[in-house]
């Protein structure tokens, strides 16, 4: 009963990752990630996802790749990249446009 209104956004081109599988779905792209707990006095990190592999999440950063545990993360999202924002909507890497 009575009237309401209903907002509805999208992510952005920021897209927060809080799944394993959106670190699957996005592999290929640039983020960032923040952990709860430093690893080798290190939480923060930026890099190219490529993928997970059980619950921990794969990414390459400049000084090498990294095995980061998935329930040690505090936060995560996209990075803006080249092409990212170039079409209407976010696709993961590696999917065509739909079609209309």
């Amino acid at each position: 009963d009575g009237s309401y209104s209903l907002e509805v956004s999208s992510p952005g081109i920021d897209r927060p990752l809080t799944r394993l599988a959106d670190f699957k779905a996005f592999a290929g792209r640039r983020a960032k990630l923040q952990l709860l707990r430093p690893i080798n006095g290190r939480s923060r990190f930026k890099g190219v996802v490529r993928g997970v592999a059980e619950s921990e999440i794969l990414l390459e950063t400049p000084q090498g790749a990294v095995e980061l545990p998935f329930d040690s993360l505090s936060s995560a999202s996209l990075l803006m990249q080249d092409g990212l924002a170039a079409g209407p909507g976010l696709r993961p890497a590696g999917k065509s446009k739909p079609q209309n």
